[in-house]
Parts: structure tokens; sequence; C-alpha cells
């Protein structure tokens, strides 16, 4: 009878303890396995989780440079651009520029496209005495929204609608005290004005200011083709020094014009979504070295785990190997008897163990992989790796070989001559 014979008879014979020694070993198999796609599992999370945030954040600045915008224009314009040479203090002790400059470089300004800057609007403001009621006002001259780059068209959203000939605006305080109403008419300069617009009170000049053409106040102030302010907003506060851009961006078109911010709102806005841009950068990194802390912790825990199962398929096939060669004894002793030799016995007692180790290394693979798609809702194959699937069963092999080598071993090397006396007893 052929050594193949023997091993599946004697498997056959014993069909019960075969099953139980797979089934046995499949769970040292299964459990590394496991906790090897746990790993991977939980890394797939980090990324679902970091890009989770990261688009949150994402909205959320999104909204915030929404809002900033939208309230940058309720405050009206926020950059101040003023002739070379312009004195500051002096012109906050009157209200308005001293000096001018053509008004074709707002146009060149506009015509370059300035990135921080969404809205040009030139202006040409000054004190003028308003003879038909005797008092005097501060005049200020506007034209439309000039054209950004390349665009045939002012930008949408005008902060300041154009005034057509015969149309003015007004301020709040000084359209109460002459008692004028939108649409209404009064006299200037020795004609009549459509009111078209009165602009709701802002606690400062522009409430005893009057909006006009500014082709009809460069007339009335003897300075035709000038102004003396470019009146801007920036809206897409990226971060707190964006002044700094504006500033090189305008001063390289309009090279020695002054370049101010207007109020402290702007700087406000910019600082505000640069901290909750800060913010969701540090909550990230919080994200990403805490998941990291819990990944280094599980891989810890992997390890003595996956120590403890390999201690435990040594254990399971040591004290399988040992039992079988136990219970056989008296076989040993009568195939040594027969003339087999003790080199084909110990093949015989050890392939035992090894296609149960086979068997045990599958059943594990299957028992994993249920076992994965029912925790994770992921396929085992798409979590751990091919060659560190083909590592763990690769090892069941040699790690069973290992465990019952020697029990195997001990038990061929004993005399059957003892072993059939003992029997007898």
């Amino acid at each position: 009878m052929n050594l193949s014979s023997l091993i599946s008879r004697e498997i056959l014979a014993r069909k019960a303890g075969f099953l139980a020694l797979c089934l046995l070993g499949a769970v040292p198999v299964a459990a590394s396995l496991l906790l090897a796609a746990s790993l991977q599992e939980h890394e797939r999370q980090t990324q679902v989780l970091v890009k989770k945030h990261i688009t949150e954040s994402d909205a959320l600045l999104d909204e915030l440079k929404d809002q900033i915008r939208q309230q940058m224009k309720g405050l009206g314009f926020n950059v101040l651009v003023l002739p070379p040479g312009e004195d500051v203090a002096l012109m906050h002790e009157r209200g308005y520029p001293v000096g001018d400059m053509p008004e074709e470089w707002a146009h060149k300004l506009a015509e370059s496209g300035p990135e921080s800057l969404n809205h040009l609007l030139p202006s040409l403001t000054g004190r003028w005495h308003w003879p038909e009621q005797r008092r005097s006002i501060l005049l200020i001259g506007v034209r439309g929204e000039l054209p950004m780059g390349h665009a045939t068209e002012a930008p949408s959203g005008a902060m300041i609608d154009p005034l057509a000939d015969g149309e003015m605006a007004i301020g709040h305080e000084l359209a109460r005290d002459l008692e004028l109403k939108e649409n209404s008419k009064v006299e200037l300069g020795g004609r009549s004005w459509l009111v078209k617009t009165i602009y709701p009170m802002r606690a400062n000049s522009d409430d005893i200011s009057i909006w006009l053409p500014l082709a009809t106040a460069q007339k009335l102030f003897g300075k035709p083709g000038k102004i003396n302010a470019i009146l801007a907003l920036q809206c897409n506060c990226r971060d707190a020094d964006l002044m700094a851009l504006v500033r090189q961006e305008v001063q390289a078109v309009l090279p020695g014009c002054v370049v101010l911010e207007k109020g402290s709102q702007a700087l406000a806005r910019a600082e505000s979504r640069k901290a909750v841009g800060d913010s969701a950068k540090a909550q990230l990194e919080l994200l990403k070295a805490d998941r990291a802390r819990q990944f280094e912790e599980r891989s810890r825990l992997a390890r003595n785990l996956i120590l403890t199962a390999l201690a435990a398929g040594l254990f399971i096939f040591g004290l399988a190997a040992a039992g079988n060669a136990n219970s056989r004894r008296q076989e040993i002793a009568l195939l040594a008897s027969l003339g087999f030799r003790r080199s084909r016995i110990f093949v015989l007692l050890l392939s035992r163990v090894l296609l149960a180790a086979l068997f045990a290394a599958f059943s594990g693979l299957a028992l994993a992989a249920g076992i994965s798609q029912a925790a994770f809702g992921t396929g085992l194959f798409e979590l751990v790796a091919p060659a560190a699937i083909l590592s763990v069963l690769g090892a069941a092999l040699p790690c069973a070989l290992f465990a019952a080598w020697l029990p195997c071993l001990s038990a061929v090397r004993r005399d059957p001559a003892s072993l059939l006396k003992e029997e007898r007893l």
C-alpha cells in the first residue's frame, strides 16, 4: 500500500478529528486576515473623514466668502486710490482729496484687470456752493462703474447705479433738511434736477452730499477730464495681507498713487475669514493626528493579537500532532514491525497535519472574507493586499510543520516492541 493511500484512509477513518483540526486551525488564519483588514478599513475611513472635512471646510469658506462679499457691498467701497503726492492728513481734514489726476487713469487701471479688485468707480469730490439753496455742500461727481480687464460691460451687481444727465442722488440728512423725496425736482446750477435716489443714513459725510454725473461735476469744478479719487471694492478677502497685493497691483499701473483702505471693516472681514480658514486647517491636522494615533494603537494591538493567534495555531497543531501520534501508537508499532521505514511513518503522521493546515488556511480565508463583507461592507480582497493574504496563507504550512514535527518525530523514534508490549499490558 502506497503512502498516499495510507494518508487518505487515515483521514477518512478519523474524519471528525480531521475536520475539527481544520476548523480550529482556520480561526488563527481568519483572525490574522481580519486584523489586517480592520487596519486597512481604519485607513479607508480616515481618508473618507479627511475628504468630508475638506469638503465641508471648503463649503464653509465659500459661504463665508460670499457673505463677506455681500457685507462689503453693503458697507460700500473699501479701497481708495488717490492722486500721487496726496496729503492724506489734509484730505481727512477737508473731507475730500486735494489733488487730481486724469480720468483716463481709472480706465487704464480697469483695463489692467487687477485680481484683487472687483469694482472701480472714478469720482471727483469737492466743496461747492449751491447758490439756489445758499449753502455749501459736498458735491461728488460719479459715472458708471468701469468694465474690468477686456470686458465690455461693468461687473454685475453695481455698487452705485449710474446717473443719467439731469439726475442726482442725495444723502439722507441733506434730503431731510431740504424736505426732498425721491422723484422730486430741485434747482441746482441754474437747471432742474430729478432726485433719483436718496441714500439711507450712513453716519458720515455721505449724509450731507449730492451725487451728480461726473461730466457735470467736472464742469462745475472747472476740471474737465479730471478726477481726484478712484473708489474700489475688494471683497475677495483671501487673507489679512491682501492690501499689500492691492497696492502692488495699483501702483504697478499707476506709479505714485496713494492707496488707502477705507475703514477697518475690510481688514476685520479678512481676518475673520483667515481665522476660519486657519481653524479649519488646524482641525484637519488634529483629525489626521488623532486618526494616526488610533492607527498606531490598533497596529500595536493587531501585532500582539496576530502573535497570539500564531501561538494558538502552533499550540493547536502541536497538540493535535501529539494526540494523533499517541492514539496511533499501536499502528505505528505494527507499521514499523512490517518493515516501514521510520522516515515513511514520520511523513505519514506529518502529512495529516500539513493537509489539515492547508484546508485550515483556505477555510480561514473564506471565513475572513465573509466576516469582512458583513462587518465592513467591503470585500477582504479590496482591503488587504494580495501579497499580505498570500503571506498569511503561506505561513500556515511552515507553522504547522514547526508545531508537529517534534511530536511526530518522538513517536516514530520509540521502540516498536516496547509499544506492542504496552498495548498488551
